[in-house]
């Protein structure tokens, strides 16, 4: 047996702050808005040299060689869907919270795997999605 191959990655993690509630409420038109900010993350996520890594219902794991990508990236992200939620009453907006780890990820063939920490212990989201945790960025 092989040994598995590693990397360090800086690893963004994003998802729906509330996803159940919007849904519950307005599943047609949360569903078109969400499909809107992942076509954005993912267009983000490329310019900022990044790759999308998995989809799961409302979430988004990305990989980036350098933490500085994934930060420029979670800022860049922040910044457009808070544009385009402004116009939004408030219990409508899609936010996301955002999350970004450094650490070391098992490579199996497209895909990467956190190893020692879940991504979920790993990254911190702030708890106010739309709050900037990056102020001194935005």
């Amino acid at each position: 047996m092989r040994p598995l191959q590693h990397k360090l990655a800086a690893i963004l993690y994003a998802d729906v702050h509330g996803y159940s509630r919007l849904t519950g409420e307005d599943e047609e038109g949360t569903h078109r808005t969400l499909s809107a900010y992942l076509d954005a993350f993912a267009a983000a996520i490329e310019a900022h040299h990044g790759a999308v890594k998995h989809y799961a219902g409302d979430a988004v794991l990305a990989d980036f060689s350098t933490v500085l990508d994934a930060m420029s990236c979670a800022v860049a992200v922040q910044r457009d869907l808070k544009a385009r939620n402004d116009s939004w009453p408030e219990a409508k907006r899609v936010q996301f919270r955002i999350g970004v780890n450094l650490g070391d990820v098992i490579i199996d063939g497209t895909t990467s795997s956190a190893t020692g920490s879940t991504l979920r212990r790993g990254s911190k989201p702030w708890p106010n999605p739309a709050a900037s945790a990056f102020p001194a960025l935005c």
